[in-house]
């Protein structure tokens, strides 16, 4: 009588043991905050329908499959991709068809346009009760806020940032410190349409203001492919042939202007600085062709996305802005911001581009 009641006793503790833990696949009816005085309910397990940015550079063609990887892991997961290819229109036209749906009860959006999908992502969606993660872009024009804190947008659960202004500024002052004296500096962005351009151009015109030596000659969009670098750069060392600094915002971009200077003989005569890390340009910078980048991480950041996405359907709180792709955050940051250089390039593991 006494072992019958013992395991009695074992086997209540065990079932109340289990009632209290949610998973993301366990098909219970979670509610999320995602601020903004809005409590949506969800029931996993997870049905994701990603919106990426495009599929045809490094960065995409790592950041699509290892989403699928992470978000497949979940247990009873399902996975949808909708390629936009750069077209924010389009992009908007694939989220307002998968509302329409009902298919899906949660969305990583990798914007094309943050202030397009606004009211989309922020409203119509949380009202179907839809998790949305972010990554990359911030909606609604917040990428014209200086910190990442200020990213997210209420209305979603949280945001994978890559970029700020303050991260900008904190990585031309870095350069600048490498570079005293009079400088001429060509910088080849992305789109003008893209929320990096305007965070460049706050975080030099902040820069330019503050050390007057380093005078930017030069802003030039493209549409973050190397073969656009490449043609863009040969246009600009040709009008600006005293330039002395060249900044590739995006490795793909960098890659491009490395060929263009190559080609017109003036390899080490202009310093090169990227924003990536990709792997043909960390092997630039143990080449000494290159003089630093700080880098992108595709894996990390969609790993942090599901991450997010995980907690949220586990009833779980999480932060609503992740720096820097998920990827490592220096002690006492506010940015992210980590150079790569001669001093530490040997012990970076690349992510993309290999």
């Amino acid at each position: 009588m006494v072992l019958m009641l013992l395991l009695a006793t074992m086997l209540l503790v065990g079932a109340c043991g289990s009632s209290d833990a949610t998973s993301p696949g366990s098909g219970k009816k979670v509610t999320i905050d995602v601020g903004g005085g809005k409590i949506i309910t969800v029931t996993g397990p997870p049905k994701v329908a990603f919106f990426t940015f495009g599929s045809n550079n490094a960065y995409m063609s790592v950041i699509n499959p290892s989403m699928k990887r992470a978000i497949e892991a979940i247990p009873g997961a399902e996975f949808t991709m909708f390629d936009p290819a750069f077209d924010p229109q389009k992009q908007l036209n694939q989220l307002q068809n998968a509302l329409a749906s009902r298919r899906y009860n949660a969305w990583i959006v990798d914007a094309v346009d943050g202030s397009l999908i606004c009211n989309i992502v922020t409203k119509e969606a949380p009202a179907a009760n839809i998790a949305v993660v972010q990554v990359a872009g911030p909606a609604c024009g917040l990428e014209k806020e200086p910190s990442s804190q200020d990213h997210w947008a209420p209305g979603t659960v949280a945001i994978v940032d890559n970029l700020s202004t303050n991260f900008l500024v904190d990585w031309y002052e870095y350069v600048v410190k490498k570079n005293p004296g009079p400088q001429k500096v060509i910088v080849v962005t992305g789109p003008d349409t893209h929320p990096t351009f305007l965070q460049h151009k706050n975080a030099l015109a902040e820069i330019q203001a503050k050390y007057p030596d380093f005078k930017v000659v030069a802003i030039a969009p493209t549409d973050f492919s190397r073969l656009k670098g490449q043609q863009v750069t040969q246009s600009l060392l040709l009008a600006h042939p005293d330039a002395t600094l060249l900044m590739g915002i995006y490795s793909d971009i960098t890659e491009g202007a490395l060929t263009a200077i190559a080609q017109a003989g003036k390899t080490g005569q202009i310093k090169v600085y990227d924003r990536g890390g990709s792997a043909p340009i960390i092997e630039a910078i143990k080449a000494g062709t290159v003089a630093a980048t700080t880098a992108n991480y595709p894996i990390d950041a969609a790993n942090a996305a599901t991450d997010a996405l995980r907690r949220a359907f586990a009833g779980e709180e999480g932060p609503r802005v992740i720096l820097n792709d998920g990827g490592p955050v220096p002690a006492g940051s506010e940015t992210g911001m980590t150079p790569i250089d001669s001093s530490n390039v040997a012990d970076f593991h690349v992510e993309y581009g290999g």
